[in-house]
């Protein structure tokens, strides 16, 4: 099989991918960043329509997103992806956003984990994966990621929302899709910061399954909103969703 080192696909955004203000989702960069790195996957043997055969899955761990312009319906624009790092056991991808002129509308980095689906243990990266992939370093692009705590301190965060996950959250994976979180956290925001964010990150520390009950609460410092995914005893931390 041919491999692709850098992958690109073009989409032309619909309306489900913009807001009221006809500009593209914030989840929406997320959605087609998903795909990519989905499809550049399926290039080495490691996609969805694989894992039957090789019960490995890829799960998101991190999200660090920058946004410099929210393009609008039918603007087409295309994605780029690539691998930065890998070691035994993550790999490190690399996303760019462009529009039609080739300017560049978004970036990110992401961090991933391979897991076995039947046991959903953690799985080491195969040696012959590792020297398959061809490593692409790019100025701009910082990879680290700050850890959070499986706790937080609760009494200074204000609770903006509560949630049940529902079928229609579910992925292939079998617990509440990544680009969910987002979603949800945004829910408790102000329609005017929301139109203003231009960074996202996002910390994922444990699934969220099918009828899992959920809190989202927040603390705004300085115009950044730190939003936390909590299980409805508030004692464990699913995720945390940074926005400024």
């Amino acid at each position: 099989m041919s491999k692709i080192d850098t992958y690109e696909k073009e989409f032309i955004l619909q309306i489900g991918d913009i807001d009221k203000n006809n500009k593209m989702k914030l989840v929406s960069y997320l959605k087609f960043m998903q795909e990519v790195g989905a499809l550049h996957s399926q290039e080495y043997g490691y996609g969805i329509n694989d894992e039957k055969v090789t019960h490995r899955a890829w799960i998101v761990l991190n999200w660090k997103v920058e946004i410099l312009r929210r393009p609008s319906w039918n603007e087409k624009i295309k994605v780029k992806s690539w691998i930065d790092s890998m070691d035994k056991i993550y790999y490190y991808r690399d996303f760019e956003l462009l529009d039609s002129n080739d300017n560049v509308i978004a970036k990110a980095v992401s961090k991933w984990i391979m897991i076995d689906t039947i046991t959903k243990k953690v799985q080491k990266i195969n040696e012959e994966y590792i020297n398959t992939i061809k490593i692409i370093n790019r100025e701009g692009y910082n990879n680290e990621f700050k850890k959070i705590s499986a706790k937080v301190d609760t009494e200074s965060l204000i609770q903006i929302y509560e949630h049940e996950v529902q079928k229609r959250d579910v992925d292939t994976n079998n617990h509440m899709n990544n680009l969910i979180y987002l979603d949800l956290a945004l829910e408790g925001l102000d329609d005017g910061y929301i139109d203003n964010i231009s960074k996202i990150e996002i910390d994922y520390k444990t699934e969220c399954k099918y009828k899992d009950k959920i809190v989202f609460m927040k603390k705004e410092i300085e115009g950044q909103n730190k939003v936390y995914i909590l299980d409805e005893n508030k004692e464990k931390v699913h995720a945390l969703v940074i926005l400024e």
